[in-house]
């Protein structure tokens, strides 16, 4: 008989046969040794014994911290005093103590007793609230261990206790990194798909409740999901809070965020694989690497029934198959050894679980999730792993399981205009790339098997031909030209269908695998959550979490595409003119006969202005206001003046060089095109453009080009007060935001006329001053698209104050979202910035966010800046507030070379104002009174040992270089400060940094005080001396401050040798 479960141990369940595990043995041998060190004494005598201890030895301070962690886990009523202790002992900032829980975490957190379960999330709650570093990627770990599609009590509530942590801290994490809110927005969003029984309510409407308002407040990090996130939003579509933020993102994109640019733009950007590997357990993520790494295929069908047992054997373990699927498309990608073995292949994996879909529901989530990757698929923004399972599915199972097979095709020929009809060329493009570069690769020598096979049913036979007739045989194909692959201008959005509504429509004809089943849109998806490299399951060591760690960490882990989509350039689309004259005003209608006849646009351009014009008049005393009736006319003149629309505007196609003076006599040549005798016309009567605004709109959607040559237009206009409401009334028209739509023309403009766009640059901030100051994606487009002889054009126009493209208040976030662009555009950003008079109090802010690794341009620009600026009390704080990341403190030596600089040619000053920072650190409520600490708030009040370690570090650093500093009163007023206000159990880490304090107040020889005395005086007179000369450099003033200090060393060297 087998042993019964007995737990041995104070964490971990085993069986009574099995051996205890090694790291309880660790956790429970130390905290005996603590336990032995307390006693019977008081809390505070406990405290410093533990205090005394720990700092006999670095080996000692391990055993204590693990000593108070094996307490805190299986002690509940001593967790709380446990707590402090190590809080208050630590040294590494937990790191030791955070290594030891993700071990637990990620190897064992199944085997966990209730008790240490419970303990060990209460802790890591503490840590998040105490701010300690590297608690959020716990917080992760503990996220992929909630499995989807169990609804057991131990896994409802480890999802209900890290809901409520994310929630009673959600300011620290979201000021922490936007990559924790997207994994918790990930996950919960999976999460309410499970929790449907009436017994879950409350907890799914917390659930609901947390995700809306995430999605509402901060939509952009939330885009850095990907196109994934546009799949789990369809699993919880029907659920009404969600519904309204549908409706927003298809109908009113701009009211989640001005920088969102619409549901198309945002299917086109990839899903981190951290991201879809973050819906799995470590086990479930072991188990399949195994399965698709090791397995032989013919071997394979025990470890399949192995891991249904395990993961899938429930009813509600279905909702799981979705994110099987995508994970092993996106996450599994096979080396070209194991694709040429006979290991058993992902597709064979895939077909098995779509035979494992008992619903109809679950069934169409099944193909969402291995077709969603088709969409929109571009081969140089997308992988070919990911799509090479789904064809090959279809490609296999043709023999034995053909209803899967075709239950495929069909779902993907239907998917292609009932998704998202707005977007149907767009879907159709994405699909049609994928089967071309699958043929280009050799992935199938062809695809007639799949689309010309006999077992495919007449009707679906007809859907392939409508389709995919490029793909099929000469006399297979349908008659007529092929399917129209070219993405168009976008589409206006005047449907009423949502993307809900498309994929019901999709599952209702689906033949899926059990057909007596009612179809409808599952209310659930969902998806599960990892990093993209993981420890192995078995054997973890520090190393290996630490790496782990950092990998979770690396905040600049970029989408694969700004969430803005930029236009692409395209030709001006032509229709036939004469099938809209019927749906034409009579009198508009002859005119446009009048343009047409002769080409008289190109012939005859004079009698061509005046026709438009007349047409612009016709239509400002039009009684019709609605929008929908200018679009046969916007047809129209848009092919009628499509030679205007042509690009480029003020270069040739080959010349991007840099704008030079345009004549007068040029500009009026240019505005004497017809074209522009729409915009003459609406600045002529700028009080009423409601009928003409609508008009350009019409046009604007079908050719974009039009947006930027207005702004040109608009820049000559001699009434300034027109032109920010003509631009208006036209954005209004489109449904759309004024700083979006010119990020969108600028774009558009730099495509097709660099020239144009160094010339709308300057009109803009200088009349659109508030819609594009301050904008990151204004100020993204411009360093991207600029080259070096166009930066420097730009930056003479900001010397000649006819250019100011920043301002104090919004430098900061420009200066954060920055840290992920390409290393060009920080640089000519940085260069931009120091040619505008802006306070450095405003810039400095930014070092909170930076990693000596990873943002060396920002880094190396603030350091020379900082160079040339004197320190203030403000600056201090924020650089006395960072430090270098763990385990990069010899390498990351920026604020102790800037305190360096100013310890050499400001010591006086800097000394001073330290003293300052040191006394004020006991006032944490006082507020301060730069406007840049609004903007981070508690980051720039540092506490005692913030300034006391840079402080250390400088001694360390700079040897006896640094005596003039360090013998300034002001500073050693401070150090007494802070020695005595600092806990005493830290006092002994900064021993040598007190003595600097100390150390010219122990003498008892007057003689010796008499030549103290003297030096003073000796270093104001040079001081002064040196504050004359200010043409002087600062390096020659290094030099001599140098010498002078040597020289100071050896007369105190040689008086020290006369007094003994």
């Amino acid at each position: 008989m087998a042993a019964a479960a007995v737990p041995v141990g104070r964490i971990f369940l085993v069986t009574s046969t099995d051996p205890k595990e090694k790291l309880e043995e660790e956790l429970e041998l130390h905290g005996q040794l603590v336990k032995g060190i307390a006693g019977n004494l008081s809390a505070q005598d406990v405290h410093d014994a533990l205090t005394s201890a720990a700092n006999i030895s670095n080996e000692k301070h391990e055993q204590v911290c693990v000593g108070l962690l094996y307490i805190i886990l299986t002690e509940p009523d001593l967790a709380g005093r446990a707590f402090q202790d190590l809080a208050l002992i630590t040294r590494d900032h937990f790191s030791i103590i955070l290594t030891k829980c993700n071990i637990i975490i990620i190897e064992k957190y199944f085997k966990l007793l209730d008790v240490a379960r419970q303990q060990l999330v209460w802790f890591i709650g503490q840590l998040v609230g105490a701010k300690c570093v590297g608690s959020n990627q716990s917080c992760v770990y503990l996220l992929k261990n909630i499995v989807g599609g169990d609804v057991s009590s131990k896994n409802v509530w480890l999802a209900d206790k890290l809901l409520d942590i994310f929630i009673e801290h959600k300011a620290l994490l979201l000021d922490a990194d936007n990559i924790i809110l997207c994994f918790f927005v990930y996950t919960y969003l999976r999460l309410i798909c499970d929790h449907r029984a009436p017994k879950f309510e409350s907890m799914r409407s917390k659930e609901i409740k947390f995700c809306v308002s995430l999605l509402r407040e901060k939509f952009v990090d939330c885009c850095l999901l990907g196109r994934d996130l546009i799949r789990l939003l369809l699993s919880v579509a029907r659920i009404p809070e969600f519904e309204a933020i549908w409706k927003d993102i298809i109908h009113r994109p701009f009211a989640l965020s001005p920088k969102f640019a619409g549901l198309t733009s945002l299917l086109q950007t990839r899903t981190q694989r951290k991201f879809i590997a973050a819906r799995l357990t470590m086990e479930m993520e072991t188990k399949l690497s195994f399965l698709l790494s090791k397995v032989k295929f013919g071997n394979h069908k025990r470890y399949q029934e192995w891991f249904q047992k395990s993961y899938l054997s429930t009813a509600e373990s279905q909702t799981l198959c979705p994110d099987l699927i995508r994970y092993i498309c996106c996450v599994i990608h096979p080396t070209n050894e194991i694709l040429s073995s006979d290991i058993i292949p992902r597709w064979a994996v895939i077909g098995w679980l779509l035979l494992q879909c008992k619903s109809n529901s679950i069934a169409a989530e099944c193909k969402l999730a291995l077709f969603f990757d088709w969409l929109t698929f571009h081969p140089e923004r997308d992988n070919i792993m990911n799509i090479e399972p789904a064809v090959l599915v279809m490609y296999h199972n043709l023999k034995h399981h053909p209803a899967t097979s075709i239950t495929l095709l069909d779902f993907l020929c239907r998917i292609q205009s009932k998704f998202y009809p707005n977007s149907e060329q767009v879907i159709r493009q994405g699909i049609h790339n994928a089967f071309k570069l699958l043929l280009d690769k050799r992935v199938l020598p062809s695809l007639a098997p799949i689309f010309e096979s006999n077992k495919l049913d007449p009707d679906l036979k007809v859907l392939v031909k409508s389709n995919f007739s490029d793909f099929l045989s000469p006399d297979l194909s349908v008659v007529g030209p092929p399917a129209q692959v070219v993405v168009p201008p976008p589409p206006p959005p005047t449907t009423d269908r949502t993307v809900t509504e498309a994929i019901v429509d999709l599952s209702a004809d689906d033949s899926g695998l059990d057909d007596k089943e009612p179809v409808e849109l599952p209310s659930d998806s969902e998806e599960e959550l990892t990093v993209d490299e993981r420890p192995s399951a078995q054997g973890t060591s520090a190393a290996a979490i630490s790496s782990l760690l950092e990998e979770v960490t690396d905040v600049r882990s970029k989408p694969t595409k700004e969430l803005l989509v930029y236009p692409v350039i395209e030709s001006v689309p032509t229709e036939d003119v004469n099938k809209y004259l019927s749906q034409l005003e009579p009198e508009i209608a002859e005119t446009v006969k009048q343009l047409k006849s002769n080409n008289l646009v190109n012939s005859n351009p004079v009698s061509a202005y005046n026709l438009v014009e007349r047409i612009a008049d016709t239509v400002v005393s039009s009684e019709n206001v609605e929008r929908d009736a200018f679009q046969p006319l916007a047809s129209c003149l848009v092919t009628l003046l499509a030679a205007n629309l042509q690009v480029p505007v003020m270069s040739t196609p080959d010349d991007n060089t840099l704008v030079k003076e345009e004549p007068e006599a040029q500009l009026q040549a240019l505005f004497a095109k017809p074209l522009y005798a729409l915009f003459k016309v609406m600045c002529a009567n700028f009080n009423d453009t409601q009928p003409l605004s609508n008009l350009v709109a019409e046009m604007y959607d079908i050719c974009p080009r039009i947006g930027y040559q207005m702004l040109l237009f608009l820049s000559s206009s001699p009434d300034a007060s027109s032109r920010y409401s003509i631009y208006g009334d036209i954005v209004l028209a489109l449904e759309d935001e004024i700083p979006n739509s010119l990020v969108k023309d600028m774009a558009l403009c730099a495509q097709h006329d660099m020239k144009l766009f160094l010339i709308l640059v300057p009109f803009l901030f200088t009349n659109f001053s508030e819609d594009v100051m301050g904008q990151v994606q204004m100020t993204r487009l411009i360093v991207s698209v600029i080259d070096p002889s166009q930066l420097n054009h730009l930056l003479n126009l900001i010397m000649l104050d006819e250019l100011e493209m920043f301002e104090n208040e919004s430098l900061t976030n420009i200066l954060n979202q920055s840290l992920s662009w390409e290393t060009y555009e920080q640089l000519f950003l940085w260069q931009l910035i120091a040619a505008h008079e802006l306070s450095t109090e405003f810039i400095v802010p930014v070092i909170h966010g930076l990693s000596w690794k990873d943002h060396p341009e920002p880094m190396s620009a603030l350091l020379l800046r900082l160079k040339k600026e004197k320190p203030t009390q403000e600056i201090l704080k924020h650089i006395y507030c960072r430090h270098p990341k763990l385990g990069a403190e010899k390498e990351d030596k920026f604020c102790t070379a800037v305190l360096y600089y100013w310890s050499v040619t400001c010591s006086p000053q800097l000394a001073e104002l330290t003293r300052k920072v040191i006394s004020g650190t006991t006032t944490p409520n006082q507020k301060s009174s730069s406007p840049a600490s609004k903007l981070y708030p508690g980051k720039n009040n540092p506490t005692l040992t913030d300034i006391l370690r840079h402080l250390d570090r400088l001694r360390q650093n700079v040897d006896y270089k640094s005596d003039s500093f360090f013998t300034q009163d002001a500073i050693k007023e401070g150090l007494k400060f802070a020695h005595l206000n600092i806990y005493k159990t830290q006092r002994s880490n900064f021993e040598d940094l007190f003595a600097l304090a100390s150390a010219t107040d122990s003498g008892d020889s007057s003689k010796r005080n008499s030549r103290l005395k003297a030096k003073r005086k000796k270093s104001t007179s040079l001081s002064s001396d040196s504050a004359s000369e200010e043409d002087t450099s600062p390096k020659r003033k290094l030099r001599k401050t140098t010498s002078r200090l040597k020289k100071e060393k050896t007369t105190s060297s040689s008086d020290s040798e006369l007094s003994d």
